[in-house]
């Protein structure tokens, strides 16, 4: 389950699906950003870069009592401008991410965070003082399982990007908040 108005958290599993196009790949810009801050704290999220390797799109996830943290990093190259489908799961087993519905890489994860109450559940956002994600979003999903290959493949081929002439919410912001605006 996930009530973001609550702050409540729970699952033994769970799959993140979202289209994005980057205008740009800034040192730790947050697709999303989950959970609790300080050492000890459960958290994971979704980078366009890094500053790790190629300072390229990473999956970082805790452990259930947040002591220790796998990182999955995509070691290609993205570019700006273009739609792609990012999806990133993890279940008590393994942590994986695709792009594009392929499997791009996965770790095992010695636990996944169940039940914990997170303070913090951004899109766009980091939950520390990162730089905003600069580009569009489309089509966010939440699946209450860790998504198998061949679904993440399914998935891929049901949905198409964007169409050009549909104009995605842009991200913007201010100092104090990050606002999602819908052209439509």
């Amino acid at each position: 389950a996930l009530d973001i108005n609550t702050g409540y958290l729970a699952y033994d599993a769970v799959t993140y699906n979202v289209w994005m196009n980057a205008n740009s790949f800034d040192t730790w810009a947050r697709l999303v950003g989950i959970g609790n801050l300080g050492g000890g704290n459960p958290h994971s999220f979704l980078t366009v870069a890094c500053g790790r390797l190629n300072d390229n799109l990473a999956f970082n996830a805790t452990t259930t009592d947040g002591t220790s943290e796998v990182e999955i990093d995509y070691t290609g190259a993205l570019s700006t401008n273009v739609w792609y489908m990012v999806t990133w799961s993890q279940d008590a087993n393994a942590a994986k991410l695709h792009i594009n519905g392929e499997l791009v890489n996965e770790a095992a994860i010695a636990a996944v965070p169940a039940g914990q109450t997170v303070a913090d559940f951004y899109i766009g956002k980091a939950m520390w003082g990162d730089p905003l994600y600069n580009g569009k979003l489309d089509g966010f999903q939440i699946f209450g399982s860790a998504l198998s290959n061949e679904q993440v493949q399914t998935l891929y081929l049901l949905q198409s990007p964007p169409d050009v002439d549909d104009e995605a919410p842009e991200i913007t912001s201010s100092p104090a908040d990050v606002t999602l605006s819908d052209p439509g």
